[in-house]
């Protein structure tokens, strides 16, 4: 089917991502394989979107290019592709069962009610704009959310036999808003 909704807010950035559009459900992350949470069921619309349509491989992390930003290390996934520069190192992951060395990498977060923040993937050897995310606390009470573009997943833990888990991936995602409550 393809998702040219996707195209119709940035041709350029989705033409620039298509030759990295996963066709093979064994690069999926596999909690979003066939068979599994396949479908895009955590979007208000188009809820029955396999996940697969929106899934790019392009070289993570993205750039921070405007906002607040603190950078972060973050288990990482080394079957993945990395920008280039990325920083990979081993260091302690603490968990309940135990201490592990474990892969991780130095990656450009946003810093959590800062406002407008953008970034940038690296496709086609520059980086190149592709999402844009805004974060704010609103009296207090409400986290406003609003994204929309390519945005990147960096989520890696453990499943319940110690086995790391990978939901490493690009995600094209349509704008967004929600409004959450944040605690005092």
């Amino acid at each position: 089917m393809g998702l040219d909704i996707f195209r119709a807010f940035n041709p350029k950035l989705y033409d620039l991502c298509e030759p990295y559009r996963v066709t093979d459900d064994a690069l999926m992350p596999a909690e979003y394989r066939k068979g599994a949470r396949d479908k895009h069921d955590d979007w208000a619309v188009m809820r029955s979107t396999p996940r697969i349509e929106t899934a790019r491989r392009v070289p993570l992390p993205f750039r921070q290019d405007s906002g607040v930003c603190e950078k972060r290390w973050m288990l990482w996934d080394t079957c993945y592709p990395a920008t280039p520069g990325t920083l990979i190192e081993t260091r302690e992951y603490r968990t309940v069962g135990g201490v592990f060395n474990l892969p991780h990498a130095l990656v450009d977060c946003q810093i959590e009610g800062s406002g407008w923040a953008s970034f940038s993937a690296w496709l086609d050897g520059r980086w190149v704009p592709c999402f844009k995310s805004y974060r704010k606390v609103i009296m207090g009470r409400l986290l406003a959310y609003y994204s929309g573009g390519l945005k990147q997943d960096l989520t890696v833990g453990f499943n319940p036999d110690w086995s790391i888990r990978s939901d490493v991936m690009g995600w094209w995602e349509p704008p967004t808003c929600s409004w959450n409550r944040v605690s005092p």
